[in-house]
């Protein structure tokens, strides 16, 4: 058991950053750009993230980017004929960077990498849908709406993301 714990730890450490790093951002250029062909396809992963079973979603994935690409591995934390970086935390990516092995690196994120989406999938659907919901709130709120009427409308594609990210600490 404490020999798969980093293993266990590292993949979902991972495939957390994946869904916040994917989601925020997502969430937030789907409120902005609302009603557009990215949100459209964004709702449609979103109720997808809810109603796709993670096992079939895995073998999909594996079937597809594994086996008929051949862009990632089907198992195990690294390959067969390379050796593991020296254990100082015995999370592959981390010691991997620490020894200065990139080569090891790649292999090991190219590893997770698959595990991590399937892993990260309703997670990262889930953080689309709130992130989304509460920036429209916030674009809707008097403030912005006063700064439109200001004169922001034309500079909105700039400006409307980064206002009403910098007021949404004051806005609820």
């Amino acid at each position: 058991m404490v020999r798969l714990f980093p293993a266990t730890f590292e993949l979902t450490i991972f495939s957390l950053l994946l869904a916040v790093v994917l989601g925020i951002p997502l969430g937030v250029i789907c409120a902005v750009y609302r009603d557009g062909p990215l949100d459209h396809l964004a709702r449609v992963f979103s109720v997808s993230g809810l109603a796709v079973p993670m096992f079939w979603l895995g073998l999909m994935l594996q079937l597809v980017f594994a086996l008929k690409f051949d862009l990632f591995p089907v198992g195990g934390r690294l390959g067969m004929l390379t050796q593991a970086p020296p254990a100082i935390t015995h999370l592959y990516l981390i010691d991997s960077l620490i020894a200065g092995k990139w080569s090891t690196f790649l292999e090991a994120l190219q590893h997770i990498f698959l595990p991590a989406v399937v892993l990260s999938f309703p997670a990262l659907t889930s953080i689309i849908r709130v992130k989304r919901a509460g920036k429209l709130k916030l674009l809707r709120r008097d403030f912005m709406t006063i700064a439109k009427a200001q004169g922001l409308v034309g500079l909105q594609d700039r400006i409307t993301p980064e206002w009403a990210t910098m007021h949404k600490v004051g806005a609820e």
